[in-house]
Order: structure tokens, then sequence, then C-alpha cells
């Protein structure tokens, strides 16, 4: 019995330091109607332990006009939400999972889509375009590249993200994971706090230029 009890032990512990992978999530519809969808995420039973998942949704058109935000913790892995979006439009989505315990964050971005599934009656229903599965974004800037002459932090950002490098007169851009620029500054000194508040939950690249080189860098809106 003490045997038995000691394996189920180590098996937890196992699962919750080694192996938990932001591969094994993608979001799925558990059931819709024209003005509403209720989405599934198996983050908490899929990353362990569960009452320490939080997963942070934001809904938005195509436009950027956020449609919903939502926080849940723990739980059945549910979320639903009410809409005014037309069927012959779609959504965004982006859900971003955090479990300290573990260690381990994942963001989950996919398109929300009117879909025909059924032939006879015709049948619709809003469905999940791609089944992107889940980006570990725990250390999306860790290690800094070789080299780097910068450093930027935290990688997971809420409000204010730190840029430090040499002094001197660059070009800087953040972009989307779209590819849209959010952020110019043609006077960047090498140092400097910027606020990202109002930016989207998700992944983002910097780019720092000067008439000498140019980097690269990634972090995350949470």
């Amino acid at each position: 019995m003490k045997k038995y009890i000691f394996a189920l032990l180590f098996a937890s512990v196992s699962l919750t330091s080694f192996g938990q992978q932001c591969s094994w999530l993608n979001l799925t519809v558990s059931s819709a109607d024209t003005s509403f969808i209720q989405l599934y995420h198996p983050g908490p039973y899929l990353i362990s332990p569960r009452n320490a998942t939080i997963i942070k949704y934001e809904i938005t058109d195509f436009q950027n006009n956020i449609i919903h935000q939502d926080t849940i913790s723990g739980g059945s892995g549910l979320m639903l939400f009410n809409h005014t979006v037309p069927v012959t439009d779609s959504m965004k989505v982006s859900a971003l999972l955090t479990n300290n315990v573990a260690g381990i964050t994942c963001l989950i971005e996919d398109t929300l889509f009117w879909k025909r599934t059924g032939a006879f009656p015709t049948i619709y229903n809003w469905a999940i375009l791609s089944s992107n599965v889940g980006a570990n974004v725990t250390t999306v800037n860790e290690p800094q590249i070789d080299g780097s002459m910068f450093k930027i932090y935290p990688s997971l950002a809420s409000n204010d993200l730190y840029i430090d490098g040499p002094v001197d007169l660059y070009s800087l851009t953040i972009l989307n994971i779209r590819g849209q620029l959010v952020y110019s500054n043609n006077n960047f000194n090498g140092n400097q706090k910027i606020d990202v508040t109002n930016l989207r939950t998700g992944i983002y690249f910097i780019n720092i230029s000067s008439d000498k080189s140019i980097e690269s860098m990634k972090f995350v809106k949470e």
C-alpha cells in the first residue's frame, strides 16, 4: 500500500515538474448559436495543479475592436460569451494560460468563423478555424541571443516593458504577430521604459535598428 501511495505521489510530482507541454492544448467550440459561443480550453485538466491554472481570454473582430475579455481560474475550462458579430464576419481569439506552480505559460491564437457543419438539413455553427496548439511563451526572450546588445524584461509584460542597451540613437518598432505596427520611436536612446498597458494579449516583435546594426526580439503581453 505504501509503495502504491508513493508511486501516485511520484507521478503527480513528475507531471507537475516535467513534461507538461503547451502543444497539448488547443481551443474548441463546445456549444454555440448565432449570438453566443462557449469555448473549451483543456488547460485546467492537462496542466497541473489545476487550481493554479489561470486563463485570460480576449476576443476581437478583425478591426481589433474588443468583443469580450474574461479570466477564468481552475474550473471546467469552459468560457461562454455573447456577441453581436454577424455570421458573415469572423473573430480573433487569444487565450493566455499561466500556471506559476508548474512554471508554464501557453498562448493560443486562432480564428472563430461561421462554418457549415451538416449537409441535410443545412446546419451552420461557429467553429475554430485552424486548431492551433499552444505556444510556450514562458521564456520567450530567454536566453538572449548570444552577442545581443539589448536586454528586454520582463518577457511577460503587463504594464511596463524595459529595454537596456548601449546608449546611442536607434529606431525602435514593435509589431504584433500579424506584422502590424503598434509602436514606433525614431529617437530611441538604448534605454527606455515602454508602457504596453494598452496592447492586447499576444506575442510581439521588437526591432531595434541603427546605421550599424539591427536586432529583433520578442515579448509577450499578458
